[in-house]
């Protein structure tokens, strides 16, 4: 069982291990909290001194000393100053309603097959943002966050060994977790700078972490089911047995693109099959396949946007639309780690427009035809 206690010396939230006492975690939420309420998977902590905490954490209405009211529908903190926190470890208690770590248990008779589906569906979403958030993070000193990444991993195989909770789903979560966790060792330099996937060393890819990748991709086609986890997986397990980045079959990474487009409308996932498409058939068509793009403003506002367009725009000879693309990528990329990787990618456009005029001229036979 998980205690969370408010540390009114430390301004400090933390999660303890009541079996033990032993801290597990800490979060900053401002001046003097004194209160926490529990909803959904976060945290809505007040404080007396009404000031906002750091930009890690996400912040409701500002106030001085009123007590949390929280709307059980809609978990939106209506008055008082409050920190929400994200608290990946509530799925720990998810989870063990239903099983232990070495032996599963019944499911409750009240609980229907159709709400354990849905269950199971919320548990995979927060699993597949926790394993996000170690992939790539939005924390500003570190780009990778491995322990959240392997506790993604271990949390999901607890659920795809389960008898009730091993779904097609699942499989292909726990495949798509394993594949991008097969490039992790050659994600950053010595320098601990990231590393675009052009620039990787793929010899210093996991192949175990491959092998059990495609291990669970394979198992996860049982079934009629298809969902985003395993069009995202056969992206990843694409670019894994690629021997190169220019031997990369972008025509398949299209299709799953395309799959995915239909599983899981997005407009993320349609600039990445815009992306896909310009390393297929050239930058031109990459624009083309944007046509009508018309992203909300969350997205439009992102620097994985921006430095998509600057990219694009780049590669086609766009001089102005790609410097203005550009810089709005620098401005509002994260970190400094994910700035100079952009910096590296946008600054090697002209590089770029050679190889993407040699992919698009036709090429001719040895006897001249």
């Amino acid at each position: 069982k998980r205690l969370y206690v408010c540390g009114n010396l430390s301004n400090r939230l933390l999660e303890l291990d009541t079996s033990n006492g032993r801290l597990l975690r800490t979060w900053d939420v401002g001046v003097a909290p004194y209160d926490v309420v529990l909803a959904g998977n976060k945290a809505y902590v007040s404080n007396w001194g009404g000031r906002r905490p750091d930009a890690a954490s996400l912040t409701g209405p500002a106030g001085r000393g009123t007590l949390v009211r929280v709307d059980p529908v809609r978990h939106i903190a209506s008055e008082g100053s409050v920190s929400v926190i994200g608290l990946f470890y509530y799925l720990r208690i998810i989870v063990m309603m239903y099983m232990s770590e070495r032996d599963a248990r019944p499911v409750p008779p009240q609980i229907s097959g159709l709400a354990m589906a849905g269950l199971v569906a919320s548990v995979l979403a927060v699993l597949y943002l926790m394993f996000t958030e170690g992939h790539l993070s939005s924390h500003a000193s570190m780009s990778l966050r491995r322990e959240l990444c392997d506790e993604a991993k271990r949390l999901t195989l607890l659920l795809a060994e389960h008898p009730l909770c091993g779904t097609p789903e699942t499989f292909a979560l726990l495949a798509l977790m394993h594949l991008h966790a097969a490039r992790m060792p050659a994600r950053q330099d010595d320098a601990q700078e990231l590393l675009l996937l052009d620039e990787q060393d793929r010899s210093s890819w996991d192949r175990d972490e491959i092998a059990t990748g495609l291990s669970w991709l394979a198992r996860s086609a049982q079934g009629q089911t298809f969902s985003r986890y395993h069009a995202e997986a056969g992206i990843a397990a694409e670019h894994c047995l690629a021997p190169t980045f220019a031997e990369t079959r972008w025509d398949r990474i299209v299709e799953c693109y395309e799959l995915l487009e239909r599983v899981a409308p997005s407009p993320l996932h349609t600039l990445g099959k815009a992306l896909a498409v310009a390393e297929q058939l050239g930058p031109e068509r990459g624009l083309a396949a944007l046509h009508g793009f018309d992203p909300p403003v969350a997205l439009a506002d992102s620097y994985l946007c921006q430095a998509a367009l600057a990219d694009l725009h780049g590669r086609c000879g766009h001089v102005e639309t790609a410097h203005r693309h550009r810089e709005a990528a620098l401005a509002l990329a994260p970190s400094s780690s994910v700035r100079a990787a952009l910096t590296r990618r946008l600054a090697a456009n002209s590089d770029r427009r050679c190889r993407d005029a040699d992919r698009t001229t036709p090429r001719t036979r040895g006897d001249g035809r």
